[in-house]
C-alpha cells in the first residue's frame, strides 16, 4: 500500500508532533517540512539529511510537492489562511490549533472545505484524552439520557514560562489574544462527548491579573462562557491563567445521572446513578488508554503512554484513517463544522464580553443562510489582520499601556534561560 504523503508547516511544534506520532507509521509518512526561520530551517535540513525529507521555506511550494495532507502547526492565531490555501490546492488539512480568529475566517474556512471536497480535521487533543473519550463512549450507550448540564474547565497558569512562550515580543499572539481564545480545551470536550452544539453564548472575563500583566500580557487573564445547547440543556466553560494548579476536568449531568472526570485524579471517571430515597450509587474507574473505534497504530503501546501522547496518537490515526475512507474514523474525527462549533463559542463569547455580556447567537456553519450573516466580518484583537473599528481591545477595559521596559525584562529572562519551549 502506498503511504499518504504528509507535509508539516512549522518546524518546532510540527516537528515535535511528527517525531512523536508519525515516525514509522505504516499508512502515512512525513515527506516535507516548511519552516521560514533561517536558523531553524538549516537545523532541520542538517537533521534530515539523507532521509529524502524535503525542507521548504515557502508554503505554496511545499503544497505542490505531491502531498496528500498537511499538518498546520504554525502560530496558533494564524491557522485559517494556511488551511484555506491548502484546501484550495487540493490537500487535506489537519489543523493543530485554534481554527480561526475571526467570524469571516470561519465562513471562508467552511466554504473552502466544501468547495475542495477535501477533509479538514481539527486536532483538539483534549477531546481524545482517555477519560474524555471514555465518557463520550459511555454517553453514546444512551443509558444516561439527554445531557441537561455540562461543564468543562481548563486552568493552566502559564505565567511561570511566559518568557519562554513570548520571548519578550510585544506583538506575540499570546500577549493580545482574547481571554476566550483557548476555550476549545474546555468547550471542545463538552461538545465532543455529548454530540451537541451550542446555539448561543454569554461570556465574562476577569481583569488582567498582576501575575500575567508583569509578563506583558494585555488580555483578560481568564474567561467563562455560558451556553444554551441545541437540545435545551446548558453548558459552562472556564478557561485561563488562574492561580491554581493545572486542571482539565469535565462534568455531564444527564436525565438519568451524572458522568464526570475527577478534579484531582487526572484520568479517573465517575458515574453516579439515582439509587432511591435521595441516594446515589457510585462507580468509578481509571479510563484505559486503549481505543477500539478504528485501527490505531503507534510505535509504543498506547496503554503505556502519558494521556496527552495517547490523545495525539489517537487523533492523528483518526485523521489518517478518515482520509483513507474509514467511516468509523470519520465519525470520531472533528470536522470543520464541529471545529467551528467549538471555536465560535470563544470568538463570539469575546464579543459578548465587550458588550457587557450580551447574548450572541452562534451560527450553524453547515447552513449557508447563517454563514451569510458573518461573511467578511474581520473583527479581532490582532493588529496584523484587523484595523480601525475592526481592531478589538485585548481586554474588556480597553488597550492597556505597557511600557517597553516590561518586554525588555521578559526578553532578558528568555536570553538568560538555558532552555526553550516547544510552543509558539
Amino acid at each position: 500500500m502506498k503511504k499518504l504523503r504528509i507535509g508539516v508547516l512549522g518546524g518546532t511544534r510540527g516537528l515535535d508532533f511528527m517525531n512523536r506520532v508519525l515516525n514509522g507509521h505504516p499508512k502515512a509518512e512525513v515527506t516535507a517540512i516548511c519552516e521560514n526561520h533561517p536558523g531553524l530551517k538549516a537545523k532541520i535540513e542538517s537533521e534530515t539529511a539523507g532521509t529524502g525529507m524535503r525542507v521548504f521555506s515557502e508554503f505554496d511550494e511545499m503544497l505542490s510537492d505531491g502531498l496528500d495532507a498537511v499538518i498546520i502547526a504554525n502560530f496558533a492565531n494564524a491557522h485559517a489562511p494556511y488551511a484555506i490555501r491548502a484546501l484550495k490546492a487540493g490537500v487535506n488539512v489537519f489543523s493543530e490549533s485554534i481554527p480561526t480568529q475571526t467570524m469571516g475566517e470561519a465562513v471562508a474556512l467552511a466554504e473552502a472545505v466544501e468547495e475542495s471536497g477535501k477533509l479538514y480535521c481539527y486536532g483538539e487533543n483534549y477531546c481524545y484524552l482517555p477519560h474524555v473519550f471514555a465518557m463520550r463512549r459511555f454517553l453514546e450507550e444512551g443509558q444516561m439520557g439527554e445531557v441537561m448540564h455540562a461543564e468543562g474547565n481548563f486552568i493552566n497558569d502559564c505565567s511561570w514560562k511566559w518568557h519562554l512562550l513570548t520571548r519578550g515580543d510585544r506583538n506575540h499572539w499570546r500577549n493580545h489574544v482574547p481571554s476566550t481564545f483557548y476555550c476549545t480545551h474546555s468547550v471542545g470536550p463538552v461538545l465532543y462527548a455529548t454530540g451537541r452544539r451550542a446555539v448561543n453564548v454569554v461570556a465574562m472575563e476577569t481583569q488582567r491579573m498582576p501575575h500575567m500583566a508583569q509578563g506583558g500580557a494585555r488580555s483578560g487573564s481568564a474567561a467563562m462562557e455560558i451556553m444554551q445547547l441545541d437540545n435545551g440543556g446548558m453548558a459552562k466553560s472556564t478557561n485561563g491563567n488562574y492561580r491554581r494548579q493545572y486542571s482539565a476536568d469535565y462534568r455531564f449531568i444527564c436525565e438519568n445521572g451524572t458522568v464526570e472526570s475527577d478534579l484531582y485524579q487526572f484520568g479517573r471517571v465517575r458515574v453516579l446513578h439515582p439509587a432511591g430515597n435521595g441516594s446515589y450509587s457510585l462507580k468509578e474507574w481509571d479510563a484505559p488508554y486503549v481505543f477500539d473505534a478504528f485501527p490505531v497504530w503507534s510505535e509504543r503501546d498506547p496503554a503505556f503512554l502519558p494521556p496527552f501522547e495517547a490523545a495525539d496518537v489517537y487523533l492523528i490515526n483518526c485523521f489518517v484513517e478518515s482520509i483513507l475512507g474509514n467511516p468509523d474514523a470519520q465519525e470520531y474525527m472533528i470536522d470543520v463544522y464541529r471545529a467551528l462549533d467549538m471555536s465560535m463559542v470563544g470568538t463570539l463569547g469575546y464579543r459578548s464580553i465587550l458588550e457587557g455580556s450580551k447574548p450572541y447567537v452562534i451560527p450553524d456553519m453547515r447552513l449557508k443562510s447563517q454563514r451569510d450573516l458573518w461573511r467578511g466580518d474581520n473583527k479581532s484583537t490582532d493588529g496584523a489582520i484587523s484595523a480601525g473599528d475592526d481592531l478589538l481591545p485585548p481586554n474588556r477595559d480597553g488597550f492597556p499601556d505597557v511600557a517597553d521596559e516590561v518586554y525588555e525584562k521578559v526578553a532578558k529572562e528568555f536570553r538568560d534561560t538555558p532552555i526553550t519551549s516547544g510552543s509558539h
